[in-house]
């Protein structure tokens, strides 16, 4: 569906919002990619597939909807500097780019309107050391520019760290926020595709939480934190899962179903979002009915890891509860879900889980890019902070719709209008 045939749909209906701005994510589909695997693309034209034709809509749809905070998926480096960097560059944004390690084409770029904020700290992560994968992030600390007589200022210096979880480049500046100043950590990152290695992808995906928090802990600043991108996850995953409910048990699934883009079973009414749900709110003993697929055996207690630890990724999975958790309460920004509401809050029920979808070609239909916003928790309660405790908390004012399966005009992508097999996902936050 073309961006200008989707409605903003308002979220929060409070006046006095005077601090707004707004982030997208797209993931832009690799010109090599696209090459690479036409066999998904073989309903769209040539001319529809052709780079130069899809960057000019690209580039319109951005301008059009001219958000705040960009961020790009499958974005390769020539695309970057001549396409994106160079046309944004005229519409007032500063960029960032990381590319994939090895042999990748691609990467990740983060995008930011430099009116609107000025860059407290920047740095690529990468999950190399962890995964054996060649995935990237990249995190941004972005200060709000106050419209006022006596603007932020920063200085040029610079250095470089390295994390001993993922390979990290950092740019930070000098600068000390005041105490008013309002402030978001964003992160943006495009995870590992193979549905088969759940683990991996949860491994990546801990990875980026863990580097946020140790952020925020480095700052020593009570800033909210933006996750965003292609998650190559679905809604009622595991994955999902250890986002919004803050922890879940990683060795309890097959790997194949931790992912959520492999049904466990189409005679199976529960997901693996639900029985994790499950489980973390009445810990009790689960059943499961003879040769159910998926489930390894389990009893009340969370499932531990036995094996011998060598592998980083059990490593860094492992523990001796059998969860692996994150010091955040995300939030779904765009479905409107939390640890609290869950698929039940909103109305969800069997035959509805699927019915927004995010990107679209000959082997899919799905919703696989997300943008959580968060909060820390208080280290003393485990829940979040008040809002008295923030200068820089957020809120959704407003969401750009999704496209739903049942939209008879929504052609398979890419198309004359829609310029990538995913559309781009936005949302206005406001500051609170």
């Amino acid at each position: 569906m073309h961006v200008r045939h989707r409605r903003w749909k308002l979220k929060d209906r409070r006046k006095g919002f005077h601090d707004c701005f707004t982030l997208m994510t797209y993931n832009v589909l690799s010109d090599t990619l696209a090459q690479r695997h036409p066999q998904l693309y073989s309903h769209s034209s040539n001319s529809d597939m052709r780079w130069k034709n899809r960057a000019e809509v690209i580039l319109r749809d951005i301008e059009y909807l001219a958000p705040d905070v960009l961020c790009l998926q499958e974005v390769e480096p020539r695309a970057f500097e001549t396409v994106f960097q160079l046309r944004l560059g005229r519409l007032g944004y500063t960029g960032r780019y990381c590319r994939r390690l090895g042999d990748a084409v691609d990467g990740c770029a983060l995008f930011y309107k430099h009116n609107v904020f000025a860059l407290r700290h920047a740095e690529d992560l990468d999950f190399k050391s962890v995964t054996g994968k060649d995935n990237v992030a990249i995190i941004a600390v972005l200060d709000l520019i106050e419209h006022s007589s006596t603007p932020l200022s920063y200085s040029s210096s610079s250095n470089s760290t390295r994390s001993s979880t993922s390979s990290v480049n950092s740019s930070v500046s000098n600068l000390q926020p005041s105490s008013s100043t309002r402030s978001v950590c964003v992160a943006t990152t495009h995870l590992l595709f193979n549905t088969k290695r759940g683990l991996l992808k949860l491994a990546q995906l801990h990875s980026l939480t863990q580097r946020c928090q140790q952020l925020a802990s480095r700052y020593n600043t009570l800033y909210s934190t933006v996750i965003c991108g292609d998650m190559n996850m679905t809604e009622e995953s595991a994955m999902y899962h250890y986002i919004l409910a803050g922890e879940t048990e990683p060795f309890l699934l097959n790997e194949n179903f931790i992912s959520g883009q492999i049904r466990m079973s189409s005679s199976q009414p529960d997901t693996p979002y639900s029985i994790l749900e499950h489980r973390r709110r009445s810990r009790v003993e689960l059943i499961s009915a003879p040769g159910e697929p998926g489930l390894n055996q389990f009893a009340h207690e969370p499932v531990c890891f036995t094996g011998n630890g060598l592998d980083p990724v059990y490593s860094l999975l492992g523990s001796k509860t059998g969860l692996v958790r994150h010091g955040f309460y995300f939030r779904d920004a765009v479905l409107g879900l939390d640890r609290d509401s869950g698929y039940n809050g909103i109305g969800y029920c069997a035959g509805e889980l699927d019915r927004y979808y995010s990107t679209w070609h000959s082997a899919s239909q799905a919703l696989v890019d997300f943008i959580f916003h968060s909060d820390m928790h208080s280290s003393e309660t485990g829940q979040p902070p008040s809002a008295a405790d923030y200068k820089s908390r957020l809120a959704v004012k407003q969401v750009l719709e999704l496209p739903r399966r049942t939209d008879d005009i929504a052609p398979r992508m890419p198309s004359h209008s829609v310029p990538s097999d995913h559309v781009p996902l936005m949302v206005q936050f406001a500051f609170v």
